[in-house]
């Protein structure tokens, strides 16, 4: 049992107050009150003491691939969408590293800057085996493919999946269907069946390209002679006439909620009927601005209160896994956001998004004590601004009330 003090505490409506202090056992936040009252109620608690720092909730990745994180800085973009994926691909197929590896170490890097929960991606549902014994917390979504009328292979797949779910206190198993583009509508609803059978939170990619409207509304462009390129089109998908957003939603996905990577080009009519549904979309801002994308339109989907949160996506389009570095580049690219949203986009709407809304994403008596202390400025304003505006790591970063990484 520890009391947990700490300068500042953001609290559950996204304010950053003085003199609350927190009592932690066995992995759950217990009581919430003035350091004298806990220490005067729970004499025999240690005290875990943080005056110069705010204490906030641990932050949220919500959409990663971690397993291509062997893949920093060596895929560069040329303008080219697809021709971007082709050379990925290629390289990852040459590419012969020791995924446990791989995956340790970015779970490392994403302790040690904040973040305590993940939703990864993963390809060929290999990396689920590697983070199930990590100590972040994480939501591995095993990503499946399919656009052939016949889906035996994608659904024998994701048979032998489901065999091996191992969900655990910091783990859960997900579906990731990969995209319109790559996946059909069968497929999509096959994929909610089991979501609502085994209770399993899904995520896909949507609207992610200008390539990706042509085809779904019309069957052609890039992205067809891509699928014929790699043997993956056998001329049964029939074109929708819609955007990718109307055409997902129209969808029968039994009202199951997904979280919804990129979303990057929406009309208002896209943005009206989003709005009406309980989906969550992962705005992955630096690499938005990796691939040259047009303006997110980040203000309009908040001024329609969807769950906008926030992901790195890979290490091949980003050069860190750092949710603190993507909540300072919106910051500076969107000064009219207040930063309290920006945090809330960075934990509690992220932690919607991946089914964990109940355990973690707020301060409160009840949720489990995944937490991150940030260094504050002598003097400081305004914490959260503070935070935004600096460049300090966490001293202390704690998953389910145990340290995981104090800075040195």
């Amino acid at each position: 049992m520890v009391i947990v003090r700490a300068g500042y505490i953001l609290t559950p409506s996204f304010e950053a107050i003085e003199d609350v202090s927190l009592l932690v056992d066995q992995g759950k936040i217990l009581a919430v009150g003035s350091f004298e009252e806990l220490c005067s109620q729970y004499l025999l608690a240690n005290v875990f003491d943080l005056p110069d720092a705010i204490l906030i909730p641990g932050l949220i990745n919500a959409h990663t691939h971690f397993d291509l994180s062997s893949l920093r800085g060596q895929v560069a973009y040329n303008g080219d969408f697809i021709d971007w994926v082709r050379r990925l691909s290629a390289l990852r197929q040459e590419q012969d590293s020791d995924l446990q590896s791989v995956i340790e170490d970015a779970c490392q890097e994403s302790v040690r800057s904040g973040t305590t929960t993940v939703g990864d991606i993963s390809f060929q549902n290999l990396s689920s085996a590697v983070l199930a014994g990590q100590t972040i917390r994480k939501t591995c979504y095993a990503e499946v493919f399919g656009m052939p009328a016949d889906l035996t292979l994608p659904k024998d797949y994701l048979a032998e999946c489901i065999s091996t779910l191992n969900n655990s206190e910091l783990m859960r198993w997900g579906i990731s269907p990969h995209a319109p583009y790559s996946v059909n509508q069968s497929l999509y609803e096959y994929c909610s069946e089991l979501a609502v059978e085994y209770d399993l939170p899904l995520m896909t990619h949507l609207s992610e390209t200008q390539d990706e409207i042509e085809f779904i509304q019309n069957g052609g462009g890039p992205w067809k002679s891509y699928l014929e390129e790699i043997d993956k089109w056998d001329g049964s998908y029939v074109a929708s006439g819609k955007s990718p957003v109307n055409y997902f939603l129209s969808m029968k996905l039994h009202n199951r909620p997904v979280a919804l990577a990129h979303v990057n080009y929406l009309s208002d009519v896209d943005l009206s009927a989003l709005a009406k549904t309980e989906h969550s979309v992962v705005y992955c801002p630096r690499a938005h601005a990796f691939l040259g994308h047009e303006n997110y339109p980040l203000a309009r989907l908040l001024e329609k209160d969807i769950h906008v949160c926030l992901g790195t996506d890979s290490l091949a389009s980003n050069d860190s896994l750092s949710i603190l570095d993507e909540m300072r580049f919106v910051h500076q690219v969107y000064p009219e956001i207040a930063a309290g949203q920006i945090f809330k986009m960075a934990t509690l709407h992220g932690a919607k998004a991946l089914h964990w809304e109940k355990e973690v994403g707020v301060i409160e008596i009840g949720m489990e004590a995944d937490l991150v202390a940030l260094p504050l400025a002598e003097g400081c304003q305004d914490p959260l601004v503070d935070v935004l505006e600096s460049d300090v790591q966490p001293s202390v970063v704690m998953v389910r009330g145990e340290i995981v990484h104090q800075a040195e």
